[in-house]
Order: C-alpha cells, then sequence, then structure tokens
C-alpha cells in the first residue's frame, strides 16, 4: 500500500489485514519503489495513490512498467485518473475512485487478481485471501 497521508494509509492497511492481505506500506513512490524491489515475489498486487510527494503513482507505475513487472495495481485517486492510465496499467489494474470503502477494495483487487496476463508480467501467482499486497 502506497498511500502518502498516514491516517489513509493506515486506514487502507487495516482494510486489507481484515480482507486476509499481508501488508507493506510506504509513504511515497520512491519507498514503495524500493521495497517492492527488495522482495518483487512476495507482492501479489500493489494498492497505489496517484498524488503523493517525492514519487507519486504515475511515476512509480511507469518505473515499474519499464523494468518490466506486470504486478496487478489498483491504483486510488481522489482526482480523475490521467488519460494514459489504461495504457500504463497494461491490462494488469484498475483505477479506484477515493473514498473507497471495505468492499470495493476488495472488489478492485479480485478483478486484478484474477486478470488473466502473460505469465511472465507476473511477480507472484495469484494470492490465497492470505497473499501480500503492498
Amino acid at each position: 500500500m502506497v498511500e502518502d497521508e498516514e491516517s489513509l494509509r493506515q486506514n487502507a492497511r487495516e482494510m486489507l489485514e481484515s480482507l486476509g492481505y499481508q501488508v507493506r506500506v510506504a509513504e511515497n513512490g520512491a519507498v514503495g519503489l524500493a521495497t517492492f524491489l527488495e522482495s518483487p515475489t512476495a507482492f501479489s498486487a500493489l494498492v497505489i495513490d496517484l498524488v503523493m510527494p517525492e514519487m507519486d503513482g504515475r511515476t512509480l507505475l511507469l518505473d515499474l512498467r519499464h523494468r518490466g513487472f506486470g504486478v496487478p495495481v489498483v491504483v486510488v485517486s481522489g482526482a480523475n485518473p490521467p488519460t494514459d492510465l489504461p495504457a500504463l496499467l497494461g491490462g494488469h489494474g484498475t483505477f479506484l475512485p477515493k473514498p473507497y470503502s471495505l468492499a470495493s477494495l476488495s472488489r478492485a483487487l479480485a478483478l486484478v487478481l484474477a486478470a488473466p496476463g502473460p505469465a511472465a508480467a507476473r511477480t507472484a501467482p495469484p494470492p490465497s485471501p492470505a497473499g501480500s499486497a503492498a
């Protein structure tokens, strides 16, 4: 879970843990990227805020895709998504507007984890509910 606002980050962590996910959190894209790169296969999906200081969610997503990672992503934002977001997601993600509920977060993760994609694009197989989400 990559989110710059501490209260939202904590709330999202609690939601994800209540859904059975193991969660790692980061306060911006740079920390999120470093955390992911430490152990990419530990992540089944990422939840990334779009608007953050230092490295925003769009830049983080671009960096991951340029490195060849097709990890499923749920992009969250209170703003409208950029017009190029579908191309950036490359069939491995979705957009979830803020504020979101536990049910909508659960549906978004289920959607991205069930989406077919090239095996080489995934960093890990789809998880059981106890998988890891960042």
